[in-house]
C-alpha cells in the first residue's frame, strides 16, 4: 500500500520517533522485558504485585510499558518458572480481525525454538485483558547497551552479530518473519547470550490495522515503507540496520518525519560505516551495505549468508543450527585450512608409505602368480593360439582378433573343498586347473558386441559368424578349449577322418593315458563326428579329466576339457553364493533408486538446493574417464560406418550413465550437505579446483592410509579362516590387459563405490535418526556382506570384517568422501596389481607403475598438506 501519509502511520511514527529516529545518545525507553522496574514504570499499571491471573500467574512486578502495552514479571505456578507477561493494548483486544491474525502469528512463533530467540509460550486472557507469556530474559536490550557505550567493540560486536543472525535464521526456517527487528527487540542476557524478542508480535504495533507496513521507523525496508508485503529479505534490511548501529553507534537512517524517512531510504544510500569508524573490518562493511540494498533481490539470500560473510566464526555450524542446507561454498569454506605441522605431516606420510608396502606384500602372498606359472608373456600365448588353429586346419584370414586374460574361481573353490593343509593350491602349479587362462578369439569380419562398451569376451557376443574361432590356453600355452564356427557352405571334399591326436598334442596330454568313452557334453555347433576320452594329466595324478571333442567334415571344431570343477550353466546359477545374490539384488535396487532419485533431484532444484556445478563436474569427469577406458577396451571396427555405429551406441550409453550420475548427485548430495556436511569439505574444495588446498592433501594422505589398512583387513578376512585348515589364502586374480587405463577405471569405480557407501550411511541416518546408530548399521552391513562371501569359516573373519567396515565408515565420517574415494582406489591398485620383485617377469612393469603412482600421490599430498614449505627433519623435530 503506497500513497500519502495515513493517520495510522503518523501515530506509529510519533510513537517511535523518540526512540527510533533520535540521534545516538538521546534518552530511550528501557526494554520492558529486561530492564528493572522504576517508579515511573509502575505508575498506572493494571495489576499490583501479588495479583493472580487465571489461577496460574502471580504478578511479581511491572517491568515497563510502551506502545505494545504493559509487561510484567510473573510466576507461572503451574510450571514453577518465572515468565514475562506482555499485555496487549485495549484497542487491539476489541478488534476481532487483528486478534485472529495476531493469534495466528503467535501459533507460528511458538514453533521457533532456538537459544538466540526469546520464546513465546502461550496466549491467555484474564478479566478481558489479553496477554502473552514469554521467556524472561535477565539483562539489557541492545538499544540500552548502545545508549550506554555508543557502539560495541569489534570482537564483542561480531559475537552479537553472529548470534543475532542465528536467531533470525532459526525463525525464518520456521516460516516466521519478524517485521519489527530493531535494537530494542534484541536482548542480551547477563551471560552475553543474544535473544531476539517479539517474533510474531510485530503486527500488533500497527495502529491502523494489521498492515504489511507494521514495523519501527528507521529499521523498515523500502517495501515496508511503501506498504508492500514484508518478507524474509525485509527482515534482512532491518538486520543490516541493526548491525550498522551495532558497529558504528549510529543509525543508518535518521529523519524528522515519515515522509523524510521514505525519501532517504528510497533515494539515498547510508553513510559508509568506514567513514564513521575507521577500523571497521571491510567484510563487515560489505555485508551491512548489502543488507541495506533498496532492491530485495540485491540483499543476501538469508541470515545465514550474512553470518557466513562475517569475519571468523563457524557459519556452517550456524547453518546447521538453523536447520538450513548449507551451500557447497559454505561447506568448502568450513573445516579449517587443514595444514599439518611438519612432524605431523612426516608421521602421516611415513605411516602411509609403511602401510602401502605392508599391504603390497600381504596382497602379493595370495596372488595367482605365486601359484600358477606365468613365465610366458601374452604375446607368446597369442601367437601360440594362431599356430594351433593353423595346425588343426583352420587357415581362414582373420580381419579382427582379441585376446585377454580370463579368470574362473571354480577350480580354486574345488581345491578348497577337496584338499587341506599347505598343499591345498599346489595343483595350480601344473597350469591344468583353470583358474586363469588366455582367451584368443578371431573373426573374418568385425565383431559386433551388443553391450559392455563393445568389449569382446568369451562367448560374448555369441560365436555365430562362419569362420570365427575361440581358443582357451593355459598359462603354459596348452590348449584346453576350442570353438570354431563352420562355414555356411562347403563344396570341397571332406578332410577325411578327424586327426584327434592333434588335440592331444595341442593340449600337451599323452593320448596313451586316456581311453575313449561315450560323449556326454553337447557341442554348440553343427558336427558330424563326436568323441570323448577320460584319463589323467601327468601333472595332476589322481584328478580325472575328460576331453569332449567334435569335428565336421574331418576338421576338429570343438574341444572342451572337463574336470571335477566343471559345472553346467544350471549348476553355476544354482551354486551362487549369498554374497553374489545380495550383490545382484543391490544392483537391481540401485537402478530403481536412481530413477526414483529423479523426483528428488527435481525437488532439490526447485528449492535451490541442488549443486548444479558440482554435479556437472562429477558427471563430466565420469564421461571423460569412461570414454578414455572405452577407447582402450572397445573392439573397434575396421570401417567408418562400423566404427560410427559403435561410437553412437557406446558413447550414447556412456552419456546416459553420466546423466544418471548427475541426477543422483543432485538428488543425494544436498541431504549429505545438511545431515553430514563434514564429509564433503575437501570434496567441495576439490570440485572448486582447489587442488593445492592443504585439506585436500591431508585427506589424500589419510585416504592412502585407509586404502592400505582396508587391504590388510581384506587379506586378513581371507587368510584367517584358511588357518583353520592350515591352507594359504585363496589366490586372487591380479592380471588384466590394458593395465594403465584399468587404473583410470579403478578411479571411476572407486569414486562411485564411495558415493554408494555415503548413500548407505545417509539412508541409515534417516531411518535410525542417530549418527552412532547409522555408523553401527553401516558397519554391520559390511560384516554381513563379508560373511556371505567368506565360506564355511566366515566366523573366524568376524574381527577383521568388523575392522574393515569400521575403517571404511569411520574414515568416511571422520575424514570425508575424498579420503574414502582415495582409499578405495588405493585398495583396488594394491589388490589388482601383480606385485613382483623379479624385474625379468613380463608383468614387472605393472608393479613399478603402481608404486610410482602411489609414491607420487604421497609426495604430492605431503607437499600440499605442508603448504609447499620446505620441511627438514631437524626443524620438524624442533617444532
Amino acid at each position: 500500500m503506497s500513497g500519502g501519509l495515513r493517520s495510522g502511520e503518523q501515530r506509529v511514527f510519533d510513537r517511535e520517533a523518540a526512540t527510533d529516529l533520535a540521534p545516538a545518545g538521546a534518552a530511550r525507553t528501557p526494554s520492558p522485558l529486561s530492564r528493572p522496574p522504576s517508579t515511573a514504570s509502575l505508575e498506572g499499571g493494571r495489576f499490583a504485585p501479588g495479583a493472580m491471573l487465571g489461577g496460574r500467574y502471580r504478578i511479581v512486578e511491572m517491568l515497563g510499558k510502551g506502545g505494545m502495552g504493559e509487561v510484567y514479571r510473573a510466576e507461572d505456578l503451574l510450571l514453577a518458572q518465572r515468565v514475562a507477561l506482555k499485555f496487549l493494548p485495549a484497542e487491539l483486544a476489541g478488534d476481532v480481525e487483528r486478534m485472529e491474525r495476531l493469534l495466528a502469528e503467535v501459533r507460528l512463533a511458538r514453533q521457533v525454538s532456538h537459544p538466540n530467540v526469546c520464546r513465546v509460550y502461550d496466549v491467555g486472557e484474564a478479566d478481558g485483558h489479553h496477554f502473552f507469556s514469554m521467556e524472561l530474559v535477565e539483562g539489557d536490550d541492545l538499544a540500552t547497551l548502545l545508549h550506554l557505550v555508543g557502539r560495541i567493540p569489534g570482537e564483542k560486536a561480531l559475537d552479537i552479530a553472529r548470534q543475532l543472525c542465528a536467531g533470525v535464521a532459526a525463525a525464518h526456517a520456521c516460516g516466521v518473519v519478524h517485521r519489527d527487528l530493531k535494537p530494542a527487540n534484541v536482548l542480551v542476557d547477563r551471560r552475553g547470550r543474544v535473544h531476539v524478542a517479539d517474533f510474531g508480535l510485530a503486527l500488533a504495533g500497527s495502529a491502523s490495522g494489521v498492515e504489511a507496513s507494521a514495523g519501527s521507523p528507521g529499521y523498515m525496508a523500502p517495501e515496508q515503507l511503501a506498504g508492500r508485503e514484508a518478507t524474509v529479505r525485509s527482515d534482512l534490511f532491518a538486520l543490516g540496520a541493526v548491525l550498522y548501529e551495532l558497529f558504528t553507534g549510529r543509525r543508518a537512517y535518521r529523519a524528522d518525519s515519515m515522509a523524510e524517512l521514505r525519501r532517504l531510504v528510497e533515494e539515498e544510500a547510508p553513510t559508509r560505516p568506514s567513514e564513521i569508524v575507521g577500523d571497521i573490518d571491510p567484510a563487515v562493511e560489505r555485508v551491512i551495505l548489502r543488507c541495506l540494498e533498496r532492491e530485495p533481490a540485491n540483499r543476501p539470500t538469508s541470515a545465514l549468508a550474512v553470518a557466513a560473510a562475517l569475519p571468523g566464526g563457524d557459519p556452517l555450524a550456524a547453518a546447521l543450527a538453523a536447520g538450513e542446507t548449507p551451500s557447497p561454498e559454505l561447506v568448502a569454506a568450513s573445516g579449517g585450512e587443514g595444514t599439518l605441522a611438519p612432524l605431523q605431516a612426516i608421521g602421516l606420510a611415513g605411516t602411509a608409505i609403511v602401510l602401502v608396502l605392508l599391504a603390497a606384500v600381504a596382497a602379493s602372498t595370495s596372488q595367482l602368480d605365486r601359484f600358477v606359472p606365468f613365465d610366458k608373456p601374452p604375446a607368446y600365448l597369442d601367437e601360440r593360439a594362431r599356430e594351433m588353429l593353423s595346425s588343426l586346419g583352420h587357415r581362414e584370414t582373420a580381419l579382427a582378433s582379441i585376446s585377454a586374460w580370463t579368470y574362473d574361481p571354480a577350480g580354486i573353490r574345488y581345491l578348497q573343498e577337496h584338499a587341506t593343509g599347505a598343499s591345498t593350491f599346489r595343483p595350480l602349479a601344473s597350469g591344468r586347473v583353470p583358474a586363469l587362462w588366455r582367451l584368443y578369439r578371431q573373426s573374418p569380419e568385425d565383431f559386433h558386441p551388443t553391450s559392455g562398451f563393445s568389449a569382446v569376451q568369451r562367448n560374448r557376443p555369441p560365436l555365430n559368424v562362419p569362420g570365427e574361432a575361440q581358443l582357451d590356453l593355459d598359462p603354459r600355452g596348452r590348449l584346453f578349449g576350442l570353438v570354431v564356427v563352420p562355414p555356411e557352405r562347403e563344396t570341397g571334399p571332406s578332410a577325411g577322418e578327424p586327426q584327434w591326436h592333434l588335440l592331444f598334442a595341442a593340449a600337451g596330454l599323452p593320448s596313451t593315458s586316456f581311453r575313449g568313452v561315450t560323449p556326454e557334453w553337447t557341442p554348440p555347433m553343427a558336427c558330424d563326428r563326436r568323441a570323448a576320452w577320460v584319463g589323467e594329466a601327468p601333472e595332476l595324478p589322481g584328478v580325472p579329466l575328460r576331453l569332449e571333442a567334435a569335428a565336421l567334415r574331418g576338421r576338429i571344431v570343438w574341444l572342451r576339457t572337463i574336470g571335477p570343477w566343471s559345472k553346467t550353466v544350471k549348476e553355476r546359477v544354482a551354486g551362487r553364493s549369498a554374497g553374489e545374490r545380495l550383490a545382484e539384488a543391490l544392483n537391481a535396487a540401485l537402478w530403481v533408486l536412481m530413477f526414483l532419485g529423479a523426483l528428488v533431484a527435481r525437488r532439490n532444484l526447485r528449492l535451490g538446493r541442488g549443486d548444479r556445478r558440482g554435479a556437472l563436474r562429477v558427471a563430466g569427469w565420469f564421461f571423460a574417464a569412461h570414454t578414455l577406458v572405452w577407447v582402450d577396451q572397445a573392439d573397434h571396427a575396421h570401417t567408418l560406418a562400423g566404427e560410427w555405429s559403435i561410437v553412437q551406441r557406446d558413447l550414447g550409453y556412456n552419456l546416459f550413465l553420466a546423466a544418471l550420475l548427475w541426477v543422483g548427485y543432485v538428488a543425494v548430495e544436498p541431504y549429505v550437505r545438511r545431515q553430514w556436511p563434514e564429509t564433503l569439505v575437501s570434496w567441495s574444495r576439490l570440485l572448486a579446483n582447489r587442488w593445492n588446498d592443504p585439506r585436500v592433501g591431508r585427506d589424500l594422505l589419510v585416504g592412502v592410509v585407509i586404502g592400505a589398512v582396508a587391504t590388510l583387513n581384506e587379506w586378513a578376512i581371507a587368510a584367517i579362516p584358511s588357518w583353520r585348515t592350515g591352507a594359504p589364502a585363496p589366490p586372487r586374480w591380479p592380471f588384466v590387459d590394458g593395465y594403465l587405463l584399468q587404473l583410470v577405471d579403478h578411479l571411476v569405480h572407486s569414486t562411485l563405490d564411495s558415493f554408494l557407501v555415503l548413500f548407505g550411511l545417509l539412508s541409515f541416518l534417516l531411518v535410525l535418526r542417530r549418527r552412532w546408530l547409522a555408523v553401527g548399521g553401516m558397519i554391520l552391513f559390511f560384516v554381513l556382506l563379508v560373511a556371505g562371501q567368506s565360506g564355511p569359516y566366515a566366523w573366524l573373519a568376524l574381527l577383521p570384517a568388523v575392522l574393515f567396515g569400521a575403517v571404511i565408515v569411520i574414515g568416511l565420517t571422520r575424514y570425508g568422501l575424498l579420503a574414502t574415494a582415495v582409499g578405495a582406489f588405493v585398495s583396488r591398485v594394491l589388490v589388482t596389481t601383480p606385485w613382483t620383485t623379479d624385474s625379468s617377469a613380463w608383468y614387472a612393469w605393472q608393479s613399478w607403475v603402481a608404486l610410482a603412482i602411489l609414491a607420487g600421490a604421497i609426495v604430492w599430498a605431503f607437499r600440499t598438506v605442508t603448504a609447499g614449505r620446505s620441511v627438514r627433519m631437524t626443524a620438524a623435530l624442533e617444532a
